[in-house]
């Protein structure tokens, strides 16, 4: 038997389970990308997303040009040197 939650789009679920989590959060979003702009067009709509992603906890990075796998070199490199800091910066 499948949970309510289950049952819910798949922005409300995520919305949950980043409302649950503790810990610290990096959203690489490509500007070239249906889902990365799907996602922030679900955000732009919703209060509850926006408040999510305010957190101090949250970090958002957006890397122009760049298409949903990142698929260059220079596109990988810039993700990986944010993610570098990222991690790092705690």
């Amino acid at each position: 038997m499948l949970d309510e939650k289950s049952s819910l789009p798949l922005p409300a679920r995520m919305a949950d389970g980043l409302r649950r989590f503790e810990g610290r959060v990096l959203v690489v979003l490509s500007e070239k990308d249906l889902m990365a702009r799907e996602f922030e067009e679900t955000v732009t709509r919703s209060a509850s997303w926006r408040k999510l992603l305010a957190q101090k906890r949250v970090s958002s990075l957006r890397l122009g040009h760049a298409d949903h796998t990142f698929s260059s070199r220079e596109w990988r490199n810039r993700v990986a040197a944010w993610t570098r800091d990222w991690v790092t910066s705690w």
